[in-house]
């Protein structure tokens, strides 16, 4: 009878590593999906800087044709006086536009490249509890075989049955802990 019963706790610890495994695997994809979603986020929020660094200058081109054109229309050189500091606060407008634009742009991918580092330690966060939930079980699993392989049931009984089913149960652990170690590695 006992047999029975260290063959049903064997599978328990079996479908729960294969549990494990589907986790990791969702994980994984989920993971993947998470990131393919931020680099898009992250491309477009590159595109619409783009943009609106080229509607910056366009801007500030017809804001510099306007004021030649009514300078030429008032017979005034734009090379001296009002007209130049015009010119030049229209310029460096731009510029402190520019500069607030590409430290925009530096914050949101900063931000965007942080969520998926935060992506990556969130999946490695929940394998390393599945992996420590599973070893726990497999550990409790194989201390009850060997509390039941020393109760006297089955076809031996006594210490040497008890250390028999403790070393059995423990060479069951170590196996399925190399074979995941493979398989994450």
């Amino acid at each position: 009878m006992s047999w029975i019963l260290l063959a049903m706790m064997a599978s328990g610890v079996v479908m729960d590593f294969a549990g494990m495994e589907q986790q990791r695997k969702l994980g994984r994809k989920g993971e993947s999906a998470e990131q393919a979603a931020i680099d898009a986020q992250l491309a477009m929020t590159r595109t619409q800087s783009e943009d609106q660094a080229l509607q910056n200058m366009i801007n500030l081109r017809k804001n510099l044709g306007s004021q030649l054109a009514v300078q030429a229309a008032r017979g005034t050189s734009s090379s001296a006086g009002s007209a130049f500091a015009l010119q030049q606060e229209s310029i460096g407008t731009f510029g402190r536009d520019e500069a607030a634009r590409k430290l925009n742009l530096l914050s949101n991918e900063t931000l965007l490249k942080n969520a998926k580092y935060m992506s990556t330690f969130n999946r490695l966060s929940a394998e390393s509890q599945a992996k420590q939930k599973f070893f726990k079980n497999t550990l409790s699993t194989a201390g009850s075989a060997a509390m039941m392989g020393g109760s006297g049931g089955g076809a031996s009984s006594g210490a040497g049955a008890s250390t028999s089913s403790a070393s059995q149960a423990s060479a069951f652990s170590q196996w399925r802990e190399s074979q995941y170690n493979k398989k994450v590695g």
